[in-house]
């Protein structure tokens, strides 16, 4: 009897530790489960994130390729903005591909004889808090101060972190999440593009209010993450379009990483919302025709009014020339540019490429240019023997006065001869 209880006994106590690996063997599991969700490296990279400085790939970096490792406060404050960017309270679905998105219409409704003040074209986009908006505006500028002052004097600052910096002003504005500038991301979707417009700009108030009164809802409707930035000549002297698209793309760069950019005149619109603005076929020459050229282009090799590149493309290239002064020939050197790097332009043929002219005022400031255009022709005779010296490379400029405005972000410079 004595000995049936003991082999009992040793059964129960082998059976218990049985039943206690069991439970450690699922622990283990478990904790790797969680591990696996909130510790391992490879989620993390798959949300953007930087573990021990080292960017994943797609995500943005800032900076060197050593800066995070070295100061990790820095690191941190990296994860906050990527989280704000990726904004983990939507959905993680891309928004629509173009030919997806409802509603869009082959040639929009424009009325483009008149201008409005700029307080009621901001009514006009913000029809249900004008007056929140002007405020954000207003104390984004005075952040701007001081995130320019910072970096103005601390080297360890980049200035790609002007957007990043305003992140907390960041306000819902329809299906866009707005930051003051016009920097606008869908609120509901995940954008595949992220595009940078360049305006080049002086005295044109008009033309300027109907483009961004037509151009905004245009961007908004094809579910992009984008800002318009407008480079203002400042000096009196002639106007030099290629040198101030040349401002506005670096320029711009420090407010945000964009993948792509497009160089848009001011006195042209998209007639078709079929027409993309996100970074497909580029470089492209974006007009296939406008109305006051009865829809047809000049010329085969025309490269001029509108046209885009990625950003390292656009580095490629050397960018614009910078040595045109007044009208004509900085869009024909800038295609010769193209070719040279064995880039291939594309256009878009019929009406998905027709844009319309905004003609107020357009004759009068095109007036007596005549004797500039004959000396930029003999510029363009010779443009090859400049194509790796004349462009990014060589530009000089005063620094920028930057203001945020409401539906825009503008760059007023003060460029000179060299």
């Amino acid at each position: 009897m004595m000995f049936s209880r003991r082999g009992i006994f040793r059964n129960l106590r082998y059976l218990l530790i049985f039943v206690a690996a069991l439970s450690v063997t699922a622990l283990l599991f478990t904790v790797g489960d969680i591990r696996n969700v909130f510790g391992r490296k490879s989620d993390y990279r798959s949300l953007g994130f930087h573990i021990n400085g080292e960017p994943s790939i797609g995500a943005k970096h800032h900076g060197n390729n050593n800066s995070d490792s070295r100061q990790p406060s820095r690191m941190r404050t990296q994860i906050a903005v990527d989280v704000h960017e990726l904004g983990l309270n939507q959905p993680l679905t891309k928004c629509l591909a173009l030919k997806d998105i409802p509603h869009l219409v082959n040639d929009r409704p424009m009325n483009l004889t008149a201008g409005i003040p700029m307080h009621e074209l901001e009514r006009t986009i913000f029809p249900d808090h004008p007056e929140r908006i002007r405020d954000v505006v207003s104390r984004g500028n005075r952040e701007l101060l001081s995130l320019l002052y910072t970096a103005a004097n601390s080297p360890q600052i980049n200035g790609s972190l002007i957007m990043e910096g305003l992140a907390s002003l960041q306000v819902r504005s329809g299906d866009y999440h707005y930051l003051p500038g016009g920097h606008w991301r869908p609120a509901s979707c995940v954008p595949t593009w992220k595009v940078a417009i360049v305006v080049p700009y002086r005295n044109r108030t008009v033309q300027l209010s109907i483009f961004l009164r037509y151009m905004i809802p245009f961007l908004q409707k094809q579910q992009l993450e984008f800002a318009i930035y407008i480079v203002n000549q400042e000096s009196d002297i002639s106007f030099n379009r290629g040198m101030l698209l040349n401002v506005g793309f670096l320029e711009a760069l420090n407010f945000s990483h964009w993948d792509c950019f497009v160089f848009h005149d001011v006195d042209h619109l998209p007639q078709s919302e079929f027409n993309p603005y996100g970074c497909v076929d580029l470089p492209r020459h974006f007009i296939g025709g406008a109305d006051n050229r009865n829809y047809k282009v000049p010329y085969s090799t025309s490269f001029g009014g509108v046209n885009g590149f990625t950003t390292p493309q656009f580095w490629q290239i050397n960018g614009f020339p910078n040595v045109y002064w007044g009208w004509c020939c900085e869009d024909d050197d800038l295609e010769v540019r193209v070719r040279t790097a064995r880039l291939k332009k594309t256009r878009y043929a019929g009406t998905v490429g027709y844009y319309k002219a905004i003609r107020i005022h357009h004759d009068k400031i095109k007036k007596g240019l005549g004797e500039l255009e004959k000396t930029n022709r003999v510029f363009l005779k010779t443009l090859r023997s400049r194509l790796k010296t004349d462009g990014l490379n060589n530009l000089k400029y005063d620094t920028p006065h930057l203001e945020l405005h409401a539906l825009y972000t503008n760059i007023s410079v003060n460029i000179k001869h060299s």
